[in-house]
């Protein structure tokens, strides 16, 4: 999703009043609720043993409905982080779920009654703080990415099988920066959808999801580690880096509007710029919350401040 809701009637202050449900959770985790028909999934770590947990609920009454826990080994996390931090993608067949460990980079589908259907390892996953990419469905395949700081590539799967449709290994450096963001599906004016991908180690690149073949790229467009989504906005790809829990800098990309031509830069913001949070976007405004809790408005056009 976008981040933005249309409903007029949202409170400007909560109050127990203005909960339908309210349920305590058995740990704590990064990852974005998701919800298909009547079910609502969240992911959940104790925070003390290594391990993912995903949890059903009614989206109506809250009455959970079931849970399964992925197990993993212990690793080295940021302060910051959870073993819960990727957000499961949902079709009208599946969930899935993505979790790591330096030694196992895992992804697996469950029925949405809360049964197995198929689970894959995909590599390894060294990271110096941790998991936290999401994948994407789109028509019948799931997709994820492992950018760490050891073997790392693009997966494309079957998303009723687990197979492997194709894959594309990435470079990558023992000390270098993984990659958090989750891909995007950009559907140009033109022309057929396109997946683009945020790393360090390969810049904004955007892949066939056919074939996994590049249709353009800017390689050296980041120099510190990529946490924020990918998104885009009247026709603008933007992608930020950072470091040290500092945003420095959010990037506007313009896409070639025809086959085989090359992206072009618009505009970069500094000031005040998100490193892990993913801003939102109203008609032409951009809004932008930094990791110091900087609140901030700009012509997402011109990247011009507003307020």
């Amino acid at each position: 999703g976008s981040g933005a809701y249309s409903a007029p009637n949202l409170p400007v202050t909560w109050t127990e009043k203005d909960y339908h449900w309210k349920k305590m959770l058995p740990g704590k985790g990064h990852s974005s609720p998701m919800v298909w028909m009547d079910n609502l999934y969240l992911t959940c770590s104790d925070g003390e043993n290594p391990g993912n947990l995903l949890l059903c609920f009614d989206k109506t009454t809250g009455k959970e409905k079931w849970r399964m826990l992925f197990e993993s080994q212990t690793r080295q996390l940021h302060r910051l982080n959870t073993f819960a931090s990727s957000t499961p993608a949902v079709d009208p067949y599946h969930v899935y779920m993505a979790w790591s460990d330096n030694d196992h980079f895992r992804i697996a589908a469950i029925s949405h009654n809360g049964k197995g259907v198929w689970e894959r390892n995909l590599g390894t996953h060294h990271t110096q703080h941790g998991g936290g990419s999401s994948p994407v469905v789109y028509r019948d395949r799931v997709y994820i990415a492992n950018e760490c700081r050891g073997p790392s590539a693009i997966h494309a799967l079957d998303r009723m099988t687990g197979e492997s449709i194709w894959k594309v290994d990435r470079p990558w450096d023992e000390k270098g920066k993984t990659s958090y963001s989750t891909p995007l599906l950009y559907r140009p004016e033109r022309g057929e959808p396109y997946l683009v991908f945020n790393s360090t180690s390969s810049g904004m690149t955007a892949i066939n999801p056919d074939n996994g073949k590049t249709v353009w790229q800017i390689p050296d467009l980041f120099p510190k580690r990529t946490i924020l989504s990918p998104f885009t906005v009247n026709g603008l790809i933007f992608g930020s880096c950072g470091d040290g829990n500092v945003g420095f800098f959010l990037a506007a990309i313009r896409p070639p509007l025809e086959k085989g031509g090359q992206p072009t830069e618009a505009y970069r913001i500094r000031k005040a710029a998100p490193y892990v949070p993913t801003p939102v976007a109203k008609e032409n405004r951009l809004f932008l919350v930094s990791d110091g809790g900087i609140a901030s408005c700009v012509d997402a056009t011109t990247g011009e401040e507003i307020w």
